[in-house]
């Protein structure tokens, strides 16, 4: 959602079967440009979110979306954060970044299949992003990268520090 000028993580929760929804938090820590945010919960009140991110400030369209090729000399990265608070009345992140460098170069259009008809734009990373927590309650993001060292799909693991504890368990 780009409510402070850019476009940041935005995280809600339901805890009576979505009757009613916690005022949004910002799951993001830093500036620039997040998109193609994914979510998994733990515990109750414990989630991980995984996002792509730029430093830049991608300007936004009249209609609010992203401006189409003005991210063309971004360079990008893959994002988790963790609460393990989110039930509370002041929920908090922690962040840290999971490619220490780039996995992008470029464009990173949003039009879904309109995105054909943008010059210079590109569907490369195919909006694949996920994150998963397993039995130990740890993470493990999923992404696509194409660029520098990066060409494929690649997963990240959560090997140490806290874990948002295994759902079910």
């Amino acid at each position: 959602m780009n409510l402070r000028g850019e476009y940041d993580i935005w995280v809600s929760a339901s805890y009576d079967g979505g009757v009613t929804w916690m005022v949004p938090v910002m799951g993001n820590r830093d500036n620039g440009t997040h998109y193609f945010a994914a979510v998994a919960a733990g515990l109750p009140g414990r989630v991980d979110v995984t996002w792509i991110e730029t430093s830049d400030i991608i300007p936004s369209t009249p209609n609010g979306k992203p401006s189409p090729g003005a991210d063309a000399n971004s360079d990008w990265r893959v994002g988790v954060s963790q609460s393990l608070n989110f039930n509370s009345g002041q929920p908090s992140f922690t962040q840290s970044i999971v490619t220490p460098t780039p996995m992008h170069h470029g464009d990173v259009c949003t039009l879904g299949l309109f995105c054909a008809a943008v010059v210079g734009s590109n569907r490369d990373l195919l909006d694949f992003n996920d994150i998963q927590i397993d039995q130990k309650g740890r993470a493990h993001v999923a992404f696509t990268g194409d660029f520098g060292s990066y060409n494929g799909i690649y997963s990240a693991n959560q090997v140490s520090g806290p874990t948002v504890g295994a759902p079910g368990h």
